[in-house]
């Protein structure tokens, strides 16, 4: 992550000016944990709709946050856009990101340690983490050229230590608990605006098909 940040600073893809952060030509802002943490009591009071707003506006984050990355470096291979993406993630302050296993346009399963925003809510019996699927799907689908979603298996608002999440096709979704996807992920609804949005953004290799 330290190897990143320094070479986008020496670059100037990072840049701070006086009341502006740029990133990858893309504004950014600072914000703390605990507005987020307002928005996501917020969205898990008000129910399914709600959290899936909250999934889809990390999306929208991750998804031109990466794409504009990639873009800017050139990446064509695979493995070299997904080593960055992971990068990135990392950077962003969500905690530390470590791979288990992927497979391009199917699958990503990886690991969070010490992520502050869940460890917010330490003890919860909730996974709290939707904002943040949202960025890891939206990043995912950047990298993978391929519409992705994120489903998180464990939290560390329930475990005190470690997130798990996997990144999936839509066709992969099937291979997952239905309860625990059907509780986070609402395609019906958030596919058509995921795909406006990829449409919005530029003509990009994205295949939406399940």
């Amino acid at each position: 992550m330290y190897k990143l940040l320094s070479k986008l600073l020496i670059s100037r893809k990072l840049v701070f000016d006086e009341g502006k952060i740029t990133l990858f030509n893309k504004p950014y802002a600072i914000l703390g944990m605990e507005s987020l943490k307002e928005m996501t009591d917020d969205a898990m009071e008000r129910g399914s709709k709600a959290i899936n707003d909250l999934y889809y506006y990390g999306w929208a984050f991750g998804y031109s946050g990466v794409l504009s990355a990639i873009n800017q470096y050139g990446l064509k291979k695979f493995e070299d856009r997904y080593k960055l993406s992971m990068d990135i993630a990392a950077l962003i302050g969500f905690g530390d990101y470590k791979t288990l296993q992927y497979e391009r346009k199917k699958f990503a399963k990886f690991k969070v340690f010490k992520n502050p925003f869940a460890l917010e809510f330490y003890p919860s019996k909730e996974m709290v983490d939707h904002y943040l699927r949202g960025i890891n799907a939206g990043g995912g689908t950047a990298g993978h050229e391929k519409l992705m979603q994120c489903v998180e298996l464990s939290c560390a608002s329930q475990n005190n230590k470690e997130c798990l999440f996997i990144n999936t096709s839509e066709a992969y979704l099937k291979k997952l608990d239905s309860k625990i996807v059907k509780k986070q992920l609402d395609m019906e609804y958030l596919k058509p605006k995921q795909i406006q949005y990829i449409k919005e953004q530029g003509n990009y290799p994205i295949d939406v098909t399940p």
